[in-house]
């Protein structure tokens, strides 16, 4: 204690110095460290399509060139209307909620329309050359001439929830579930100059026929599937996308025929038979989508992507028809009975869609 008022002053002047240096120096200021978040961004897309249908199962003639000799060869060609290629759209909008666990919810439309047309050449006789019809019999067993068109018209909506997940630096996977409606409708019509012969004195008896048909498929299911993006570099890569949907929908159809009885040969009896059904059914789509994809990001949150690939899209069993068929009892009386044609239809065609991210 004797040795304090020593010590005292030294301790006072560092003190001192201490304090006129907190109020002159400068304190460094705390910082406040903000969480990295992954903000949400809105989607949007569009997409030129150039497709064309294909209906399955749906001849419109056989064609059968008779070289004649001492030993006739018949050679037999079926005559079908293949679908053309036709432009069509698909729209899209969504959001990317990133934070709450980056899950993407996407709105699409999609709307393709396509047809086919076949016209024949007309055959003066019937030396060489038939034209055997694939429908019913009362449209002629034979015939000069054949035409035929169909269309038919897609359009779907779908809602989708989907979420990214990274495999590795170069692989990612984007499993999406959610609802579809879609509207098919299926329009045929075949016309025929229609020949018989005359069991009497076998001149040939020739009127035009014709076959109209309408199929409308309105439905409603789940849809599921996945895409996934294999990444040759950091902005092009290998993109597809594979789905199924199941859907439940009711089908609408309509069928005339206006044609001739023989039943009464020499005399063409004209008749005209019209089919109406209404049923409900479930039926399955399968769609795959394969090209490449590039991207570019731009001003820290945009990015523009550009895809273009080809695509299939297959509906199964959406083509109901009636098919007619004749048949004769122990008396020789013919009757008519109908029986119902399910047929795919079938979608495919390159597609180039644009999209962006902000």
């Amino acid at each position: 204690m004797r040795n304090i008022h020593k010590v005292l002053p030294f301790a006072l002047l560092i003190n001192a110095f201490s304090f006129s240096i907190g109020i002159s120096g400068e304190q460094p200021v705390p910082q406040t460290i903000k969480p990295v978040q992954d903000e949400g961004k809105f989607l949007v897309y569009g997409d030129f399509l150039w497709w064309k249908a294909d209906a399955n199962d749906m001849p419109l003639a056989i064609r059968e060139e008779v070289q004649v000799g001492s030993s006739p060869i018949v050679e037999k060609k079926m005559i079908g209307l293949n679908g053309k290629w036709d432009p069509g759209f698909r729209v899209g909008a969504g959001y990317h909620f990133g934070f709450y666990d980056k899950l993407d919810l996407l709105l699409t439309y999609t709307r393709f329309h396509g047809e086919s047309k076949y016209v024949s050449e007309s055959e003066n006789s019937l030396g060489t050359t038939l034209l055997r019809q694939t429908w019913i019999p009362f449209l002629g067993p034979v015939a000069f001439a054949a035409s035929g068109q169909w269309k038919t018209g897609l359009d779907t909506g779908d809602i989708e929830i989907a979420r990214n997940f990274n495999s590795s630096n170069h692989l990612s996977f984007r499993p999406h579930a959610g609802v579809r409606l879609a509207w098919i409708d299926y329009k045929y019509q075949a016309n025929y100059t229609g020949a018989w012969v005359n069991p009497i004195d076998t001149t040939v008896q020739t009127q035009d026929t014709s076959m109209s048909a309408s199929s409308a498929f309105n439905a409603g299911g789940l849809r599921a599937g996945s895409q996934f993006l294999w990444k040759f570099c950091q902005n092009l890569g290998l993109f597809g996308d594979i789905s199924s949907a199941l859907l439940y929908g009711h089908f609408k159809v309509h069928e005339t025929f206006n044609g001739a009885d023989d039943l009464e040969a020499p005399t063409l009896i004209s008749l005209t038979e019209r089919f109406k059904e209404d049923m409900n059914g479930v039926r399955v789509n399968l769609e795959v989508l394969l090209g490449v994809k590039g991207w570019i990001d731009f001003c820290d949150h945009y990015r523009f992507s550009l895809f273009a690939g080809y695509e299939l899209s297959e509906w199964f069993r959406v083509n109901e028809l009636f098919q007619v068929v004749r048949s004769f009892d122990p008396n020789d009386n013919a009757s008519f009975s109908t029986i119902y044609s399910s047929n795919d239809i079938g979608f495919q065609g390159f597609t180039l869609k644009a999209g962006l991210d902000f």
